[in-house]
């Protein structure tokens, strides 16, 4: 490892950062350094803004471009501690492409199709209180509350504790799960003594009891977490109650499901029948 990648993995952790974040920031600077063949040290502004350009150039998402950027402004400011404050790269547009939302009915179909009861779990309890994938495998026993009907997720992400919904159907089955891994402390042990079971899994449990339920609208296991926050909005719970039990730093990042939940008209009231 060279100096300067370990001067900036310390930096990365120094700030609290992730480790798919620091994975991912990583990924960027190694990529400026493979395509110039020199240390990035040796890199100047305009061969950054030249490589991004690169990368749009060869119909990368732009979403990867913009990781990229991040990981080489993270390590030129805080690292090296010499990106000009006026240096703002031009970034392509990103796509705005709205997931397609799972139906209650649609979830039910997954969780019935899911072949094994660890898989089965999995999908509840991710659907039941808006996990993410790294959140559900890491789950352990002691973050379920039978009796207020939560789960605590320990550093979730932005390094954030916060209290979500356990379901009752949730309960049942984890009481019918609980004997065979009881001595584990996670839920979902993994195949390694001390390990908790990898990403890949839960999403290969997941992609097959969506197949097998015959649903083909796209999406991974987040499609889960799109659909509990957007069932709230439906059935009416407040905002802000949703933005807790997501874990989002604004309430404008929960509104995206207010344009994604459906809107009966026939429970509006026009404005017009309001008046005298």
């Amino acid at each position: 490892m060279t100096p300067l990648r370990q001067r900036m993995i310390v930096e990365m952790i120094r700030r609290g950062l992730a480790r798919r974040t620091q994975e991912s920031y990583l990924w960027g600077v190694i990529s400026l350094a493979n395509h110039y063949h020199r240390s990035p040290d040796r890199i100047s502004e305009c061969d950054i803004e030249d490589f991004l350009l690169s990368m749009s150039q060869r119909h990368l998402a732009p979403a990867s471009v913009r990781l990229a950027w991040n990981g080489i402004a993270f390590f030129y400011r805080h690292v090296l501690g010499r990106l000009s404050k006026d240096f703002h790269p031009v970034m392509p547009r990103q796509r705005q492409r709205q997931p397609e939302i799972l139906s209650p009915q649609e979830v039910d179909a997954i969780i019935q199709q899911a072949r094994r009861l660890r898989n089965r779990l999995l999908i509840i309890l991710a659907y039941s209180g808006g996990l993410r994938v790294d959140e559900v495998r890491r789950l352990k026993w002691t973050a379920i509350d039978r009796d207020r009907r939560t789960i605590r997720i320990d550093q979730g992400k932005g390094q954030k504790d916060r209290y979500t919904v356990l379901g009752q159907r949730a309960i049942v089955v984890l009481d019918q799960y609980r004997s065979g891994v009881e001595s584990e402390p996670w839920i979902f042990p993994g195949a390694k003594p001390g390990r908790c079971l990898s990403q890949s899994c839960v999403q290969r449990a997941y992609n097959e009891a969506k197949a097998a339920a015959g649903i083909t609208k796209r999406g991974s296991i987040h499609a889960l977490r799109h659909a509990f926050a957007t069932h709230l909005v439906e059935q009416g719970t407040p905002l802000p109650l949703v933005q807790q039990l997501m874990g989002h730093r604004s309430v404008l990042t929960t509104m995206r499901y207010v344009h994604l939940a459906q809107c009966d008209p026939k429970l509006v009231r026009s404005p017009l029948d309001g008046r005298g």
